[in-house]
């Protein structure tokens, strides 16, 4: 059974006391009666205002957290499908075509806003295609780096792990980030390629939404057909201005990046209401560094409340992630090496009418 469901109403609490009881969860050698006795038994592991929210069907259930919950209280699904409901939107055949539009729009408006120097008057240039893609340093590169350090008995400076990212050659962001890395931190220098990387993903994203939806069984929400939503934190509204949750902002801006006319645009946001409310989506927050520091507290209660949403973060190594998610897997962006300008440049090319010829004049200089 593999889709995002939420409890019917009033029938969340009960069901889920009485499977406690039965399945020997006791606090203190007392079967649980309450909801907060519920929480005390820590069988769905997320935040306690969450895990209300679930029960009470408010929130959505993703498919890999209903599966631990059915094991933990050995839950059958004909028991599961009795107090559930799907969280699904069903589209026509002509609105399929109308989100595909709007995916591609978002792709292609998204990159051509973040990539600075491509070829001109190549309309059809397909720009995820033309970006080099990005590389980055990995945990376990780091801690190698730190070990090789300590076989010599040598130290690691202040700062020293900003030099790593200029040594090694590090792998490509958008392969490792689809082994489902659920709360990832990109940091890197300013021009290194933080912004152009978090839309080229995006843009991989759109592409296997778009063949989703020319499948007979659209794929789940349990990773490879995610809607990427993504919001440049600049753009985050002060504390008195500020009204709207951190999902409402990211869809707006989603929309507004897309440009689609009033049809599509009403199709596109209720669509991606319920992409966020199925947690069917990445949120892709860029630009820690350049958020108003005040907001970081509304940031983090944000983010704890969307434990169960995947996402990225970009900042600058001056800003200290840790202030808004306390857990994450970190990542530093590769700066750019001959090798990678030389692709650049030979792609370049490759874009631009007459540039092969260009390319051979270019050599022999």
């Amino acid at each position: 059974m593999d889709e995002t469901v939420k409890f019917k109403k009033g029938k969340g609490l009960p069901f889920l006391l009485l499977k406690a009881a039965k399945a020997g969860k006791f606090i203190d050698g007392e079967p649980a009666t309450t909801l907060k006795g519920l929480i005390a038994l820590k069988i769905i592991d997320c935040s306690d205002q969450h895990v209300k929210k679930l029960i009470s069907g408010k929130y959505p259930i993703i498919p890999f957290r209903g599966a631990h919950i059915r094991d933990v209280l050995e839950i059958s699904l004909e028991e599961w499908r009795e107090v559930t409901e799907p969280v699904r939107i069903e589209l026509k055949e002509g609105d399929k075509e109308i989100i595909s539009g709007f995916l591609e729009k978002l792709r292609s408006n998204g990159l051509s806003s973040a990539v600075k120097f491509s070829p001109r008057n190549r309309a059809d240039l397909d720009l995820s295609k033309f970006c080099v893609p990005a590389r980055v340093v990995t945990e376990e590169e780091i801690a190698s780096f730190r070990g090789s350090l300590t076989e010599r008995k040598a130290t690691l400076d202040s700062g020293a792990e900003e030099v790593l990212a200029r040594r090694a050659a590090g792998v490509l962001l958008n392969g490792w980030l689809g082994r489902a890395h659920r709360r990832v931190v990109i940091q890197g220098e300013p021009g290194e390629g933080k912004t152009t990387a978090l839309w080229h993903y995006a843009a991989q994203l759109c592409d296997e939404c778009i063949k989703a939806h020319g499948q007979s069984k659209p794929k789940s929400a349990r990773g490879d057909a995610r809607v990427p939503l993504i919001l440049a934190l600049n753009q985050v509204a002060s504390r008195t201005e500020n009204a709207r949750s951190l999902l409402q902002q990211a869809i707006q801006n989603t929309l507004a990046v897309a440009a689609p006319n009033n049809t599509a645009g009403q199709l596109a946001q209720k669509w991606l209401e319920h992409k966020a409310e199925a947690r069917e989506v990445v949120l892709l927050l860029d630009g820690l560094d350049e958020m108003e520091a005040g907001r970081n507290r509304w940031l983090r209660s944000q983010l704890l409340s969307l434990d169960d949403v995947p996402v990225i973060l970009t900042t600058r190594y001056h800003a200290d992630p840790r202030g808004v998610l306390p857990q994450h897997t970190l990542l530093r962006m590769v700066p750019f090496r001959w090798w990678i300008i030389d692709e650049f440049v030979l792609r370049f090319f490759d874009g631009t009418p007459g540039g092969t010829s260009f390319e051979r004049e270019f050599d022999r200089w």
